[in-house]
């Protein structure tokens, strides 16, 4: 008992002091000591323990060829960290999260995982009488599309709708932490940045990328709100056919400026975060191309059923972006394979924007940066993708405040007093203020 606060009960597993060794049983999809040439071989340990198992290494002749790190946790954690990926067929995305799941859970403190890939697993283990050896994702694309299908239409309604959409284009997985800690947060948007990064996928990966340690990404990050933004570079990478590799394809930089696109109906779903079930309501209120979105006011515009005041004028002010005229920093066409790649900027202070045109469709905006002819892995939402994007603009302005601040006061004390040595012995106290004031923060965790 403690007083007024009631019994706490606490459990705890005991130091491994029995001198009980852990068991180990492989099971794969073949039969005993065989396997079919051409085939995936699917190997799985089933490990157990009388405390608790904390890694499990596979080697094949001797070398480390991966490591399982999963701890037993209690309950799945209160850190939320989301990722979505856009397919263009079934079996891509689950075996891509499959995999996915595997290296977060190596590389960083991850407590639990929540995807499709359990799902999939589970019914193919049940179509073959609960044989645990069966426990994995198929390599065949039809059985796995054959096991979505009857997912979603033996399941309830739309019980699949939190991990994939009804069209199979967009899937979403979940990521449990532990803890909301900043380290926590940038560890694991550092890993997946990674993992994109060294793991393109599909014949055409296209992505934007910008150096994060050269004196660009420092100048941003001191005075990042105060400049315009950072030009990223188009990287396109090529898959051989013959070895499987990806090299690098040139890129052009034309610098021409273009036209606002034509304006239609259809349009419409390009702006950002657009639903074709927001278009509806826009335009059963009469909203039905981009022109009339951007000229109208924004208190009309929040009217519309699903849209209040703060959605309303990021609809209004992404429609009159949109009919403006834009630069085409880069491009890359490959047109044997129907793929064409923009950079637009449409102002000095705006963003770079990823467009994409595939054989021959309509342009289509990529907001995360990233596309690929096969699955595109890309930061999404959840908990702790709003407090890392949340600590980064608090982090950048906070940076460019204390320097903008400094800059005014001394330049105040300097015209007013006309003596450098005022002006600076007050820019040192002020600045002594500071460090020792995020000294403090730092020793405290809390900043």
């Amino acid at each position: 008992a403690d007083g007024a606060a009631g019994v706490h009960q606490i459990n705890f597993l005991s130091v491994d002091l029995a001198g009980v060794a852990p068991t180990i049983e492989l099971t794969t999809n073949f039969s005993s000591g065989l396997a079919e040439e051409g085939k995936v071989l699917a190997l799985q340990a089933a490990v157990d323990d009388d405390v608790q198992v904390r890694t499990v290494e596979f080697h094949v002749d001797g070398a480390l060829e991966f490591e399982d790190l999963r701890l037993d946790y209690a309950a799945l954690g209160v850190g939320e960290f989301r990722l979505t990926a856009d397919p263009r067929v079934y079996p891509n995305l689950s075996t891509s999260l499959e995999e996915f799941e595997r290296f977060m859970f190596v590389n960083t403190n991850l407590g639990a995982s929540v995807s499709l890939v359990p799902f999939i697993r589970g019914s193919w283990q049940m179509n073959h009488y609960g044989d645990p050896k069966w426990h994995f994702v198929p390599g065949d694309s039809a059985t796995v599309r054959g096991i979505i299908f009857s997912l979603q239409t033996n399941g309830p309604p739309g019980f699949l709708r939190p991990f994939m959409t009804d069209d199979g284009k967009d899937g979403n997985i979940a990521f449990f932490y532990p803890d909301h800690k900043g380290d926590t947060i940038r560890n694991a948007v550092a890993r997946v940045k990674r993992y994109i990064r060294e793991r393109p996928t599909g014949r055409v990966a296209i992505r934007l990328d910008a150096p994060d340690d050269d004196w660009q990404a420092r100048l941003h990050w001191w005075l990042g709100p105060l400049i315009p933004p950072r030009s990223p570079e188009l990287v396109v990478q090529m898959r051989d056919a013959a070895s499987g590799g990806y090299t690098p394809q040139r890129v052009d930089r034309p610098g021409r400026r273009e036209g606002p696109p034509e304006d239609s109906w259809d349009w419409i779903l390009t702006l950002p975060r657009m639903t074709r079930e927001l278009r509806e309501g826009l335009g059963a209120a009469g909203y039905d191309t981009v022109r009339k979105i951007a000229d109208v006011s924004v208190k009309e515009l929040a009217l519309v059923e699903g849209y209040d005041l703060v959605t309303a004028y990021q609809l209004q002010r992404s429609a009159a972006l949109d009919r403006r005229s834009y630069a085409v920093k880069a491009e890359w066409q490959d047109e044997e394979g129907g793929v064409h790649a923009q950079i637009r900027r449409r102002g000095l202070y705006e963003n770079p924007e990823l467009w994409i045109r595939y054989q021959g469709g309509d342009w289509e905006r990529r907001e995360s940066g990233t596309w690929s002819e096969g699955v595109s892995l890309a930061l999404a939402s959840g908990l702790m993708g709003v407090l890392g994007a949340s600590n980064d603009e608090v982090e950048a302005s906070n940076n460019a405040t204390l320097v903008a601040c400094f800059s005014v006061v001394f330049l105040v004390i300097l015209m007013t007093y006309r003596f450098l040595a005022v002006a600076v012995l007050m820019i040192t106290s002020l600045a002594t203020a500071a460090i020792i004031s995020l000294a403090w923060m730092w020793a405290a965790d809390i900043g």
